[in-house]
């Protein structure tokens, strides 16, 4: 990742927030840069980064099954991402508690493992990450994921999550085109459909 590149995705998400989202319904929302100089020991470090919006007023949702039996589900937010994840990303995902060398893997060509394809599923924020690959893609953020997320998949079931993702990884047509201004508007079509009355 070069610092232009994080500076061209963090203009293209902060206009598209501001075009999707009343600004009166904003707590904070940031460009977030895993650097190598700020995480050192991250394996993300210069590879990964992503845009950050924390609402005012959590959002509960009904309607989703969680393991504990609560039909509920509590939205803080969500982040934009620079990569889209579909389901067969989702299927060939490695656990991230198998290898700590993600940055390595896809910046170092001469490095045995070395694959622009790989993706990494973080077990506890339920987060997939690749390398940025010119899409995006929008996740909302549960209120129990460490840190941020859509939340942990206790069985592993990777697409339990995945109407937390617009574009839905698991639609037969999964490109709904690359506005992200658009996927935040998606997001929130689908907390106002689905927000639980009280």
């Amino acid at each position: 990742m070069t610092e232009f590149e994080y500076n061209i995705f963090r203009c293209i998400a902060e206009h598209s927030v501001s075009n999707a989202v009343e600004k009166e319904k904003i707590e904070e929302e940031s460009a977030m840069e895993i650097s190598v100089k700020s995480y050192p020991k991250s394996m993300y470090a210069g590879v990964i980064y992503y845009y950050k919006v924390i609402f005012k007023n959590p959002v509960k949702i009904e309607n989703v099954k969680i393991k504990n039996g609560k039909d509920v589900k509590v939205i803080k937010g969500f982040h934009i991402m620079p990569y889209r994840i579909n389901a067969e990303d989702m299927e060939k995902a490695e656990k991230q508690s198998k290898k700590k060398d993600f940055n390595k893997r896809v910046t170092d060509k001469n490095h045995k493992d070395y694959n622009s394809q790989l993706v990494y599923y973080d077990e506890g924020s339920g987060n997939f990450h690749k390398v940025p690959d010119g899409e995006f893609q929008v996740v909302l953020l549960d209120t129990t994921a460490k840190p941020d997320g859509p939340g942990k998949i206790n069985d592993d079931e990777r697409t339990k999550n995945s109407y937390m993702y617009f574009p839905n990884p698991t639609a037969k047509k999964a490109y709904h085109g690359n506005d992200p201004a658009k996927l935040i508007k998606d997001a929130m079509e689908y907390l106002k459909k689905n927000e639980k009355k009280e």
